[in-house]
C-alpha cells in the first residue's frame, strides 16, 4: 500500500511538471506573437515568467541571496559561476538583464525562434569557441550599456572550465570604461544528480531528466563589490575576483 502511495504520488507530480512545461512553452510562443506585433515589453515579461514556470516544471527551486548594498547609481556587470545550462533559465527569470548567452546554440531546435527573441529581449548570442563573434559581442555590449545600466555574464566562457581557472579580462576592461561595478554572484546546486552532468549538451535528454528528477535547490548567494578604480589594471581585478572563487571550491 505504501509503495503504490508514493507511486501515485509520483504520477500526480510527474503530471504537475507536465502541465508548468507545457505553460511554459505556450508562453514562450506568446512571446512571439508579441513580437510580432511589436508589444516588446510585454514579450520580455513573459518570457521571464515563461523562464521562472520552466524552473518549476524541471523541478528547480532557486533562492536569492542578496545583500543591500548602495551602487552609487553606477552601472553594474553581475557575474557568476556557470555549472548548468539552468543557469540561463535563472538569468533570464530572476535577474531579468540583458546577458551574454550560447544557450541559442543548443536549443534552437526545440524552440524555434529563440535567437531573435532573445536578442529582442536585449540578450547577446555569440559563439565562444569563435574569436570574431567574441570581439563582435564585446562590442555589443558596450553598446547595451547605453540602454541599460546592468548586463549579466558568465566569464568562464563555458560550462568546460570553472570561473577560477579561466575568467575573462573583457570583465575588468568593460568596469573601466563603463564605470561599472562588478557584482560577484555564487551559484551553489544542493540535490543534483551529477549523472545530468553528461547531459549538459543534449537539452531534451536534460529537460526529460529533471521533469522526471528530484527537486533541486539552487542558492544564488551575492559574494562582493568589485570597483575598477581599487585595482590597478584588469588583471589585476581578474586576478582578485578569481581568488574569490577559488576560495569557494
Amino acid at each position: 500500500m505504501k509503495s503504490i502511495t508514493s507511486k501515485t504520488l509520483y504520477t500526480i507530480n510527474l503530471g504537475y511538471k507536465l502541465i508548468l512545461f507545457i505553460s511554459a512553452l505556450g508562453l514562450y510562443f506568446i512571446c512571439l506573437i508579441f513580437l510580432s506585433i511589436r508589444l516588446k515589453q510585454l514579450s520580455n515579461r513573459s518570457l521571464e515568467k515563461a523562464a521562472r514556470i520552466c524552473l518549476m516544471a524541471l523541478g528547480v527551486k532557486v533562492i536569492i541571496n542578496k545583500k543591500d548594498r548602495i551602487y552609487n547609481n553606477r552601472k553594474e556587470i553581475h557575474i557568476a559561476n556557470h555549472e548548468s545550462p539552468l543557469d540561463a533559465l535563472i538569468t533570464q527569470g530572476y535577474f531579468c538583464m540583458p546577458s551574454l548567452t550560447t544557450a541559442h546554440l543548443h536549443i534552437s531546435k526545440i524552440l524555434p525562434g529563440i535567437e531573435f527573441v532573445i536578442t529582442k529581449y536585449g540578450h547577446i548570442p555569440f559563439d565562444y569557441k569563435n574569436n570574431k563573434s567574441r570581439i563582435k559581442a564585446l562590442k555589443k555590449i558596450i553598446n547595451t550599456f547605453k540602454y541599460n545600466d546592468k548586463i549579466f555574464y558568465y566569464p568562464s566562457g563555458s560550462l568546460m572550465t570553472p570561473i577560477h581557472k579561466r575568467f575573462s579580462n573583457s570583465v575588468g576592461f568593460l568596469s573601466k570604461i563603463e564605470n561599472a561595478n562588478i557584482v560577484a554572484w555564487h551559484f551553489k546546486y544542493f540535490n543534483r544528480d551529477y549523472k545530468e552532468i553528461k547531459l549538459n549538451y543534449d537539452p531534451l535528454k536534460l529537460i526529460i531528466s529533471r521533469i522526471k528528477g528530484n527537486k533541486i535547490i539552487v542558492e544564488c548567494n551575492q559574494l562582493s563589490i568589485f570597483k575598477y578604480e581599487d585595482s590597478k589594471n584588469s588583471n589585476i581585478i581578474s586576478k582578485e575576483i578569481k581568488s574569490l572563487y577559488r576560495n569557494l571550491y
